[in-house]
């Protein structure tokens, strides 16, 4: 198909995220040979969640494990074994974007929570208009993008495993586990 010529632009959507009416397909579905947006797309990167330690980890949003990603425009980290977390509290998940100016900074962010409890998938999703944090008044803080940032507070009780899915962008995706008290 030549979208130029038929669509008068650039198509919505990559290819693989097309349907049969050149259309975009949900976040979190690929168009199959027919067009009809069914698959769901993989995950980018696989945690185990036994594995997470207690402290902040980050996983760049625009890196995949996969060799070929039907779905380039969306990051999908998949935790695996969530109840497994040993944590004093719930897991904090948000997106930390690379943006040294506030007019980097300004504009929208979007986080997707997909949990799966003995497989029934419940799904949220987070948006906001971020904000740079200059830190006025603040002591002890390093201007970064992250006022009124999206984040999700999960108990690791409440899911066996659970998806974070967000539009690639240039910054990480980060997972705090709380410390146990000892």
């Amino acid at each position: 198909m030549n979208y130029e010529y038929e669509l008068a632009g650039p198509p919505p959507a990559p290819a693989a995220q097309l349907n049969a009416q050149c259309g975009a397909c949900p976040s979190d579905t690929y168009a199959n040979e027919s067009g009809e947006c069914v698959n769901t797309c993989p995950a980018d990167i696989v945690v185990d969640g036994a594995s997470l330690l207690p402290d902040w980890t980050e996983y760049w949003a625009t890196s995949s494990d996969l060799s070929s990603d039907p779905c380039p425009g969306t990051f999908i980290l998949r935790v695996t074994n969530f109840s497994s977390i040993v944590a004093d509290g719930d897991v904090t998940t948000t997106l930390r974007p690379i943006a040294i100016h506030e007019e980097s900074c300004t504009r929208e962010f979007s986080l997707e929570r997909a949990s799966t409890s003995s497989g029934i998938v419940n799904t949220q999703e987070l948006s906001a208009m971020v904000g740079y944090d200059d830190c006025e008044g603040q002591e002890l803080c390093a201007p970064d993008c992250t006022a009124n940032m999206p984040r999700f507070l999960t108990p690791p009780t409440s899911a066996d495993q659970v998806e974070f899915r967000t539009p690639v962008f240039d910054g990480k995706v980060r997972i705090f586990v709380p410390d146990t008290i000892r």
